[in-house]
Formats: C-alpha cells, sequence, structure tokens
C-alpha cells in the first residue's frame, strides 16, 4: 500500500504513515482530517494522471498551485518555508518540500492499473438547493463534484431508481425535468424533488448513488469520453508503446522530438487502420495499453463526514451498506469522520469478520449484512490530536486497534467518560 506523511500543513504538525485499504481518520473539528484527506486525494489523482499520460513532464510548482492548494482551497495552509508532503504509491513517488515538487516514476509505472477517484465532500447537500448546477463556482473540489454529479446521476434514471438503504426511499433522475428526485415506497406514483426532501436525504442521496456508481456502474458498462480525454488516453498510450519497445528515447534530447512526433501520429490514427491486422510490436503495444487506459480497474474512494444530518441508526445502516458495495479486494476508501457511531458500525464490521469463524449462524443474529464484513487487517483507524496521530499509551502515527484490529480506546470513549463522570458527580449533589 502507500505511505504518506505530512509536516506543517495547517492543523497537522507531523504525521508519517502507511496507509490500508481503508482508512479512517477521527478527531474533533479543525483537527486536521479533512487536510490529510485533501493531501490523499491529490497524490491519488496525480498518480492516476501520470498513469493515463504516461510521463511527469506536465508537472511543475504551478502544477500543485492548480491542481492541490487552489483546488482544495488551502493556501492559507501552505506556507513555504515549512510545509512538506511525501507519497509513495504503486508507481510513483511524490516529494512537495518548501514549494517545489519533485516526482519520480517506479518500476511498473508502464503496467498500471488505472483508477477512479473521488474525492465525495461535507458540502455533498449543495446538489440538493434549487440551481445548484447551475452556480457560478471557482475552479475547486466543490465545482468538481458538482460536475461529477451531474455525470453520474444521470446513469441512475428512473427504470435504474436506487434504494436508498432501507429508509423506504428510492432516488432517480428526471432528464425530462432535469431534477434529481426523491420517492417513497408507500407513494410511488408522486415523487418529490430533492430540493423539498429532508437535510439528512440531501446529504445521504448523492452519497449513496455516487457510491454505487463508483462501485458497480463504472464496472459493469463503458462510459462515454469526450473528444479530449480519447486523445488524452490514446497518447499515453502511444508514449507508453513507443516507451515499452524504445526504452530511454524520452529522455534523449535527440530522440524525444521524433518520438513525440509518434506520439501525436497515434493518438489522430483513425481507429480503421488498427483493424486491419497490423501486427507491428509498437502497434500492439498501443492497442494493449489503451484498451487498459481506457477502464479503470479499481476505485479510490475518500468521503468527509458520511455522518453528516442523519440520525445515530442511520449512520451505522450507511456504513453497514458502503462496506456492502465496496469490493476491498479491489477499492480503496478513506472516511473522516467525528462521529461515534460511525466508529462503532466499523468495528462490528471487523467484530462479524473474527467472529464468523466462530459461531455459523451469526450472520443470523445481525442487522446488517455478512458482505459488509471486513478483515481488520485492511483497516486503520487513525486519531487525530494536536496536530499528530496519537493513540493512548502508543507512539506516535499508530491506529488505535489492538492486536486484533479492533477498535479500543479512542477519542469518543474518552469523551463520554468524562460526560459520564460529570453526570454522576452532578446526581451526587442534586435532589432531582
Amino acid at each position: 500500500m502507500a505511505h504518506l506523511s505530512i509536516r506543517n500543513i495547517g492543523p497537522i504538525k507531523d504525521i508519517d504513515i502507511e496507509l490500508n485499504r481503508v482508512n479512517i481518520f477521527l478527531g474533533p473539528q479543525s483537527s486536521g482530517k479533512s487536510t490529510i484527506a485533501k493531501v490523499l486525494s491529490f497524490c491519488q489523482w496525480l498518480q492516476k494522471d501520470v498513469v493515463i499520460r504516461q510521463s511527469i513532464d506536465h508537472i511543475d510548482e504551478a502544477f500543485v498551485k492548480k491542481n492541490l492548494i487552489d483546488y482544495h482551497n488551502i493556501s492559507s495552509y501552505i506556507d513555504e518555508r515549512f510545509s512538506e508532503f511525501h507519497y509513495k504509491g504503486r508507481c510513483i513517488d511524490i516529494d512537495y518540500v518548501k514549494g517545489r515538487i519533485s516526482v519520480k516514476l517506479s518500476g511498473g509505472y508502464g503496467e498500471a492499473a488505472v483508477s477512479k477517484n473521488a474525492y465525495i465532500p461535507s458540502e455533498r447537500n449543495i446538489v440538493g438547493i434549487p440551481q445548484s448546477l447551475s452556480m457560478e463556482l471557482p475552479a475547486n473540489y466543490l465545482r468538481s463534484f458538482l460536475s461529477d454529479w451531474i455525470n453520474v446521476r444521470d446513469k441512475f434514471r428512473r427504470s435504474d431508481s436506487v434504494k436508498l438503504m432501507n429508509l423506504g426511499v428510492s432516488y432517480f433522475y428526471n432528464e425530462s425535468a432535469g431534477d434529481d428526485m426523491i420517492v417513497m415506497d408507500a407513494d410511488p406514483d408522486s415523487p418529490i424533488s430533492l430540493s423539498h426532501a429532508s437535510s439528512g436525504l440531501q446529504s445521504t442521496t448523492p452519497l449513496y448513488v455516487y457510491i454505487k456508481y463508483l462501485t458497480e456502474w463504472v464496472y459493469k458498462h463503458v462510459e462515454d469520453r469526450s473528444p479530449q480525454r480519447i486523445r488524452l488516453i490514446r497518447e499515453g498510450s502511444a508514449r507508453g508503446a513507443i516507451n515499452a519497445e524504445l526504452p530511454g528515447v524520452f529522455s534523449d534530447p535527440q530522440m524525444k522530438p521524433r518520438a513525440e512526433s509518434l506520439v501525436v501520429k497515434f493518438a489522430t490514427i483513425p481507429s480503421s487502420e488498427f483493424m486491419a491486422g497490423n501486427e507491428d510490436s509498437v502497434f500492439k503495444k498501443f492497442r494493449e495499453m489503451e484498451e487498459r487506459l481506457s477502464r479503470p480497474s479499481f476505485s479510490n474512494i475518500i468521503i468527509e463526514e458520511p455522518e453528516q444530518n442523519l440520525f445515530p441508526q442511520t449512520q451505522a445502516m450507511l456504513v453497514y451498506d458502503f462496506f456492502d458495495m465496496i469490493d476491498f479486494e479491489r477499492d480503496n476508501l478513506t472516511i473522516t469522520t467525528h462521529s461515534p457511531f460511525v466508529i462503532y458500525a466499523i468495528n462490528n464490521c471487523m467484530m462479524a469478520y473474527k467472529a464468523r469463524m466462530s459461531s455459523a449462524n451469526i450472520a443470523d443474529r445481525l442487522s446488517f449484512k455478512s458482505s459488509s464484513w471486513v478483515d481488520p487487517e485492511k483497516v486503520s483507524v487513525w486519531e487525530l490530536r494536536d496536530g499528530y496521530i496519537k493513540a493512548p499509551h502508543k507512539e506516535r502515527n499508530q491506529t488505535i486497534q489492538g492486536e486484533d484490529g479492533l477498535i479500543r480506546d479512542n477519542y469518543f470513549d474518552r469523551v463520554m467518560n468524562g460526560m459520564m463522570a460529570d453526570f454522576k458527580n452532578l446526581l451526587a449533589v442534586s435532589r432531582i
């Protein structure tokens, strides 16, 4: 898995962790959860971008400013004298130190799979605001989310409506009205606009539908691509094919211009020429890479505060359904939260996995499916305090999990103990 370290960015003073298949960042407001999520999102996106382009020539400080600092609205969090982060992924190493970025490709990047990335912000209920999709917004993560939502919702029309957990509610997109619709199971003939629904549904619906798209739809369908996207994929395929047959050609100043002219030629060749049985090794590699770079092989999903505006029991149901939808042999999930109910639900999914061997009928006793169970070894739960990742009685940068992977002492338990101590003290002196 990937390695991430961040120093002196926003509330984060110093963290250094090995990321897992599932990463949960918890802590109070302004503790740095979203800062980590945004840096990680940029690194995952950059890795995908490099795999598709098969090049790092386009990456410089202006690129970082546009795609990280401005995109995620963290300009006030970055101090070029002190801020830095380092990411070591499947095929790319990223070092950002004192305003300068360095990117290195590691072995096998030419064979790396393409991901489907999503950053789902806490402000996702903006889709329920009338005319929000036509609002003028700066080129940041919120505008990107709204743009993604326009694409996602179009996949779920009335005939492909999405049932939202067991709430007795379904979602579909009404293309003729251009509106997101909610329909109650008890009254299927009277759908209402999402903009008229409760705040909980406005927060849950885009999140739930987006996860459905990321974990199911993209792996069962071929998505339409813009001409610009097709050109980018074909250029990357050509660059990768040429580099595979002539290693180092793009790093040779004398050969690079000729190689880049071949990239342009490959990217503009009509598809019919590839159907004519050309057996040239570069052409064969090009076709192979174009097929691989055109479709995602796994999803990187980052969710901010899934608990937003939800009743505690619904928060737990949402976690159970997420874990049911996500393929943890394929996908990566990151969640930021300050909800004890989200944490307890995740713990239940891990406990059920651990208990599966000792009780054959354990699934019959639970309110969530066995497909929601997750191996604790795939999950890391990190607690943020005072700018660091801290676990009680452990060194920094350790999870709050025990040796069995289950969540033990954590922030919420300590807060609850404090509140109950106050309650007991009040009982002792009260005549109520």
